[in-house]
């Protein structure tokens, strides 16, 4: 059956190329094939953005992930400057086992441009029963769609792909062209051949175009028979099949695996495959061979079949468990199978099968098994780099073994020792070993990057196993720039996917991954440059002096900003985003403080000091065998403020005492480092007393203004006191609705302000307020201030009190985000379904949303809201909407409001019936003592999300 709904996409044409002339000049380069181009080189040799210098834990990680349906096998594929709905984007396609492709946008978060799916797939419990993996298979954890990784035409947008679907007992595989810009169906047709079954072919290697010419090639699931390892052909404009190669015609088996590569093509539009376990005998059968292919036809030109096949067969060693090499600027190729073994080949004479193989040009064992393993086998195709010191280099990297750079001198391997291995070798005793590219800018050596998709631990044969994305200088592998281990919270993509390639494009990596083990789910993985973080005091506050400064919480900007570290550790990262050294303690405030400490480490804190003065220190530590000269503060040009502080044997990491020391600061903001001259102690807090005596009373504060910011809030501001020698000021705020009020603990709103601003939330619609304002320090408190007043708007749509937007700005009468601690924000810009709530907040509320900062159980973010009377009831709505996820399950959470858990694995898309519908939950609590409400949001799958919240 063919099924022929091909669109007219060249009337595109001239809008792309006007589009195309207003893009900047830099060129866009796309991956529209698996690594990179027919000869399989695994080259991006355009890449002006990544290099040596800048690929490394402090400047390159994870941007974003974007979740999808099942696992992903087929690499991700990148198109740039498309126009879709209406908008350019540059475009990654990711296609699943569900038998789903998907567009997202290449460089930002937000939900797929499009997504299709292509019909029910199979499942590895139906391939496997009763085959040669007796009654389980499990080379696949459950569905089999779309596996092969697919290829774009970008003349006409269109990308091919096969769907492997089942409608009740009945396998089909069907051959796909769609549109790239909408996901439309254009053509498609059901593969059909002799020899070919479609529920025991598997179709694993990449497609290939070629001079108008689609390739699919198959190859089984397990060597469950009856199957042939096969190439067929099709005509790109019509789907017409135009050849078909069946390796064991009159034979069996022969599986073109090639471990997901696609089949090479030389100059001459010749075709060429490597083959697995199967019959041979030269003539119609060529089970564990090199063959090439005449283009089109797929009639036999030459082969080169190992001397040793039949021992190959008997050992299920397959030759063709890899693909193959395209050696550019030659007329060579080389690969190798599971025997580690690689075999240099002409193809213009491959060579056939000789006692002692002399039809190679070289042959050499290039991967070796590690003690206690006992295989070496290559999956992952040989990668190549033209040096522009040291000449051509392919890589490989077999299971069990380390990676080798091999030298090539365009004709031979000078050597065959790998002139470089890395320091680290594959996942130990486990498959498939790493699947390699390169990006680099031209032959410009400090910009070439070596990247694997590697197993970081077990064995992906039969499972579902932790992935690493590894990156080194291309020229010597035996030093690592990166991986994505190195900061596992940010840069960690999860499950292996296997025989997926890293692709590099533009600035960007992107990975695909198998998500939660044996789940049925999947990710994009994005990597970039991370964004420039400029130091800042954390929270955005600076700290108080006099006051205590807690070790958590150190400057924002990350590496070599605020802070600097040898090696990245910690327990509790989950406190903050860029958290580093921290661990959960026992010390009596609770929370977190910095263990790990080494010499050389630093840590900055943002300050306001007070007063300018003399200040004591108290800095509360732990250590079990104490240490001389552990530490010393210092300020923004380098100066030694403490001296070396010493710290006492504690008796433990967590048993905690106190150490002091003197210094003089001036007064206002500032840096202070806290620099680790020693290792061997934990640190928690730095308490700031000054050592100066008070005796004089502030003066009174002036100025005081009040703004009325919404029906909930006022805003107050006023000029500072003049604080005595030896003090140090605070603010009291008082307020009443009765003018002409006299200031007293009875109407005190709020007390230890070091500003001179503050804000007033949680009050009444239509109502005038009064404020006064005293400063205060250790000799007492001032006159009270002037009185200033304000009136709150009055109530419109929901809010009557207390409204914020969470993770957005203000939008009327939602003020913006406030009051947060941790966390991130998304935008989208989804149309929202308000209908099914009542007094729902304006359909921008529902458009952001904070959410937990990292995925996974335990993640939490809080927002502590002040300014209420202690212990007064109020009504507390949580507003709500799920605008990424497409099905229930996936992003559930907790919430609780001053302790108490009010929502448990909440799950918006299924309370609210679907994806873009308000929901609001609304609950009747009393504010704390405080006169607050503190609201957390703890993740259990996904990231916790709220978008508004309303306290009325």
């Amino acid at each position: 059956m063919k099924m022929k709904i091909r669109m007219n996409t060249y009337a595109l044409a001239l809008p792309l190329l006007l589009l195309a002339a207003s893009l900047p000049a830099r060129a866009q380069v796309s991956y529209t094939t698996q690594h990179n181009d027919n000869q399989r080189s695994g080259d991006n040799l355009s890449e002006t953005v990544l290099n040596q210098s800048n690929v490394n834990v402090n400047k390159f990680g994870m941007l974003f992930k974007e979740a999808v349906d099942d696992q992903v096998y087929a690499t991700p594929l990148y198109v740039p400057g498309l126009t879709i709905n209406g908008a350019t984007h540059n475009v990654v396609f990711v296609a699943t086992v569900n038998n789903s492709v998907y567009a997202f946008d290449a460089d930002t978060a937000g939900a797929a441009l499009w997504h299709t799916n292509y019909g029910t797939p199979t499942n590895h419990t139906v391939v496997g029963l009763g085959g040669d993996c007796g009654n389980a298979y499990n080379d696949f954890q459950g569905n089999i769609g779309i596996v092969g990784t697919p290829v774009i035409d970008t003349s006409n947008n269109e990308m091919f792909f096969v769907a492997h679907t089942m409608n009740g007992g009945t396998h089909t595989q069907t051959l796909y062209a769609i549109n790239i810009l909408t996901g439309a169906t254009q053509a498609s047709t059901v593969v059909t051949a002799a020899g070919f079954n479609a529920k025991t072919n598997n179709q694993r290697p990449a497609l290939t175009l070629s001079n108008g010419e689609i390739y699919v090639a198959w190859s089984s699931y397990c060597d469950v028979t009856p199957y042939h390892g096969m190439v067929v052909a099709y005509s790109e404009a019509t789907l017409q099949q135009t050849g078909v190669f069946n390796d064991t015609s009159s034979g069996s088996q022969g599986g073109i695996w090639q471990a997901g590569q696609g089949v090479n093509v030389d100059s001459n539009g010749n075709i060429y495959v490597m083959t697995g376990n199967g019959t041979w005998d030269g003539s119609a059968n060529f089970g564990e061979s090199f063959v090439k292919l005449a283009p089109s036809t797929l009639t036999v030109e030459d082969y080169f079949t190992p001397s040793d096949w039949n021992t190959l067969n008997g050992g299920d060693t397959d030759l063709g468990s890899a693909g193959a090499l395209l050696i550019p600027g030659t007329n060579l190729m080389v690969g190798g199978g599971k025997s580690g073994i690689f075999f240099l080949l002409n193809t213009n004479s491959l060579g056939h099968e000789t006692g002692g193989d002399s039809g190679a040009i070289q042959e050499f064992q290039a991967t070796a098994e590690a003690a206690g393993c006992t295989t070496m086998h290559i999956h992952g195709g040989p990668t190549y780099y033209n040096s522009s010191s040291l000449g051509p280099l392919i890589y490989v990297w077999g299971e069990n073994d380390f990676l080798h750079e091999f030298k090539f001198n365009g004709s031979t391997f000078p050597s065959t020792t790998s002139f470089a291995n890395s320091s680290m070798r594959a996942a130990t005793c486990g498959m498939p070993g790493v699947m390699l590219s390169i990006s680099a800018n031209g032959n410009n050596d400090s910009t070439a990057i070596l990247w694997g998709n590697a197993v970081l631990s077990g064995d992906a044969n039969h499972g579902t196993v932790p992935g690493i994305i590894r990156a080194f200088p291309a020229t010597n592998v035996s030093t690592e720039l990166w991986d994505s281990q190195q900061n596992a919270g940010r840069d960690s993509c999860g499950n292996f996917a296997k025989g997926g390639y890293p692709v590099v494009a533009n600035g960007k990596l992107y990975a695909g991954s198998f998500g939660t083990a044996n789940a049925g789910s999947g990710q994009l993985c994005v990597y970039g440059l991370l964004p420039v973080v400029t130091e800042g005091p954390y929270g955005g506050t600076p700290a108080a002096i006099p006051g205590t400064v807690l070790a958590e919480k150190y400057d924002t900007g990350g590496q070599g900003v605020g802070y600097n570290v040898t090696s990245i550790n910690g327990t509790d990262n989950g406190f903050r985003p860029d958290g580093v050294d921290l661990e959960t303690t026992s010390a009596p405030g609770g929370g977190n403080n910095i263990g790990w400490t080494a010499a050389g480490q630093w840590f900055r804190f943002t300050v306001n000091v007070a007063t300018a003065g003399t200040y004591t220190v108290t800095f509360e530590v732990a250590s079990p065998a104490g240490v001389t000269d552990g530490f010393h503060l210092s300020n923004s040009t380098g100066t030694n403020l403490t001296g070396s502080v010493n710290i006492p044997v504690t008796g433990g990491w967590q048993t905690w005492t106190t150490v002091t020391a003197n210094l003089t600061l001036p007064a206002g903001q500032q840096v202070l480092t806290w620099n680790q001259d020693n290792a061997g102690y934990n640190f928690y807090s730095a308490a700031f007393a000054s050592t100066a005596t008070c005796t004089t009373v502030p003066s009174t504060p002036t100025g005081l203004g009040a703004t009325a910011i919404s029906s909930s809030q006022i805003n107050l501001s006023w000029t500072a006191s003049t604080a005595g020698s030896g003090c140090s000021i605070t603010y009291s705020v008082f307020r009443s609705t009765t003018s002409g009020f006299t200031a007293g603990t009875g109407n005190q709103i709020a007390s230890g302000l070091t500003n001179t601003t503050f804000s007033n939330t949680g009050l009444a619609a239509s109502t005038t307020y009064y404020y006064l304002v005293e400063a205060v320090d250790a000799a007492g408190s001032s006159t009270q201030s002037n009185q200033a007043s304000a009136t709150t708007s009055a109530a419109t749509g929901p809010c009557t009190s207390l409204c914020i937007n969470s993770g957005g700005p203000a939008v009327s009468p939602f003020v913006a985000d406030e009051d947060f601690t941790g966390g991130g924000t998304i935008n989208h810009a989804n149309t929202i379904n308000t209908s099914n709530v009542t007094n729902p907040a304006p359909a921008a509320v529902y458009q952001t949303a904070r959410v937990a900062a990292t995925a996974g159980a335990g993640t939490t973010f809080s927002y502590t809201i002040g300014g209420f009377t202690a212990n007064s009831s109020h009504t507390v709505r949580l507003h709500l909407c799920e605008t990424f996820w497409t099905a229930t399950g996936k992003r559930q959470f907790n919430v609780s409001i001053n302790g108490a858990q009010v929502l448990t694995n909440f799950d918006i898309f299924a309370t609210a019936g679907g994806q873009n519908i308000a929901n609001i939950q609304q609950f009747t609590e009393n504010a704390n003592a405080s006169g607050q409400y503190v609201l957390t949001f703890t993740s259990d799958i996904d990231k916790a999300l709220i978008s508004g919240i309303e306290i009325d």
